[in-house]
């Protein structure tokens, strides 16, 4: 008999050590990506100081709440999915785009002083770089 070797190699349960240590990591990672993206555009851009989601420290807390808010997903996923991360990988997928509408009702809303459609794009690339993060570096810290 012929075994064969799963393509998926992160196994169907995800211990919630190796999780918590994962999820950690991931977080750190993205805050510290989007805090180097946000003085990038801000050095670059020179976006209004009133339009505080490009301020100094908004993009690295939101960061925090986005990412530990899907490692908690994905925790939950793991709990009751044969394929968690397979699973996890397509919520984050078609999640993505849906995280952009606030983004973009930005230049619609008055909501903050300052907006342009480039701080806007650059909200949206924290986005992805948050998704980058998620969809990479999360899923090889649970390889085992």
């Amino acid at each position: 008999m012929v075994k064969t070797v799963s393509a998926q190699p992160i196994s169907s349960s995800i211990s919630n050590s190796r999780l918590l240590w994962a999820g950690v990591v991931t977080i750190v990672a993205v805050m510290a990506a989007n805090t180097v993206v946000r003085f990038v555009a801000a050095a670059t851009l020179q976006p209004d100081p009133a339009f505080t989601p490009l301020g100094p420290v908004t993009p690295a807390i939101f960061s925090l709440l986005g990412v530990l808010g899907a490692v908690v997903l994905l925790g939950v996923i793991g709990r009751y999915s044969q394929r968690p991360v397979w699973l996890f990988q397509r919520i984050v997928l078609i999640a993505l785009p849906l995280t952009w509408l606030p983004d973009i009702m930005l230049l619609f809303v008055s909501a903050f002083p300052g907006v342009t459609l480039a701080g806007v794009l650059v909200l949206m690339l924290m986005h992805v770089v948050a998704v980058l993060g998620l969809l990479t570096l999360l899923p090889s810290l649970l390889r085992e």
